[in-house]
């Protein structure tokens, strides 16, 4: 028997290699056809706005869709604090920044279209690179940096 009766044909997975690194793309259905979305940008952006207020923060993860930095532990009985991550999933890429999270009042004075951009209490969501709200989630991040315990040091 035939096997290729049984199963439905299956779209091929296509992987674009670029400097080691897998570039992600994402297909989202535009007039009828599949229109391909690439991410690598706006997680470079955002990973670097994140690179840039981490300072005294370990890095737990550093792949190229995954950027993860904690809270380094205050003392040896405690663990480290999930402080932020930026990650290309599916169809966006977020950017989670927990303080946000734990004290609502940082987001005191951010625009309607930074908070359009929200998923949830601590998560935003962006599909292409935005600078002006890639400009005030800097800040926010800033704002947010200042007020994480980072077991004496500080930005």
């Amino acid at each position: 028997t035939s096997h290729s009766n049984l199963y439905p044909a299956r779209q091929p997975l296509i992987l674009v290699v670029r400097c080691g690194y897998k570039q992600h793309r994402s297909s989202s259905k535009l007039n009828g056809n599949f229109a391909m979305t690439n991410f690598d940008s706006t997680f470079a952006s955002l990973s670097k706005i994140l690179r840039k207020h981490a300072t005294g923060m370990s890095i737990k993860t550093d792949e190229p869709s995954n950027f993860y930095i904690e809270v380094p532990a205050a003392s040896s009985k405690t663990k480290p604090k999930f402080f932020a991550a930026v990650q290309i999933k599916k169809s966006y890429v977020s950017y989670h920044l927990m303080p946000v999270y734990e004290d609502p009042a940082l987001l005191t004075g951010i625009s309607d279209a930074l908070r359009k951009k929200m998923q949830g209490k601590s998560c935003f969501n962006f599909t292409v690179d935005d600078t002006l709200l890639f400009k005030e989630l800097d800040v926010l991040t800033k704002r947010c940096a200042a007020t994480a315990e980072l077991s004496g040091v500080h930005n």
